[in-house]
């Protein structure tokens, strides 16, 4: 389910909703700073089976990879959809090992370099 394009540029009104509920003006910036802004949200919130390797190769360039994935593990739930380059399934095995956004990106760049060294 591809989330509305409009939702996501709507940066004045998604602001003034988060810092209703305390979300700070530093906590809200990253998304500003993300190389997704403006691209087809498509291909972050695949149907399930479908590829996710264009969202990881934007995710891998983004100066706010490890922001996003902050956002994405500190969630009540797990927000659907490619967040800091990893999947749904990532994201569970990360909390449930305890690892930090920074160590789940660590340990899959290490994997992508060594598989990419085979």
């Amino acid at each position: 389910m591809a989330v509305p394009a409009w939702e996501l540029d709507d940066f004045d009104a998604v602001d003034e909703l988060l810092a209703s509920i305390g979300v700070t003006a530093a906590e809200r910036d990253w998304r500003r700073r993300a190389a997704c802004r403006g691209h087809d949200t498509a291909a972050f919130f695949p149907l399930r089976g479908e590829p996710i390797d264009d969202a990881r190769a934007m995710c891998r360039a983004c100066p706010v990879r490890v922001e996003c994935l902050e956002y994405a593990l500190d969630e009540s739930g797990d927000p659907l959809g490619v967040w800091g380059g990893t999947s749904q399934r990532q994201r569970r095995a990360a909390r449930r090992h305890g690892w930090s956004a920074a160590e789940l990106i660590a340990k899959l760049d290490a994997r992508q370099y060594s598989e990419a060294e085979k």
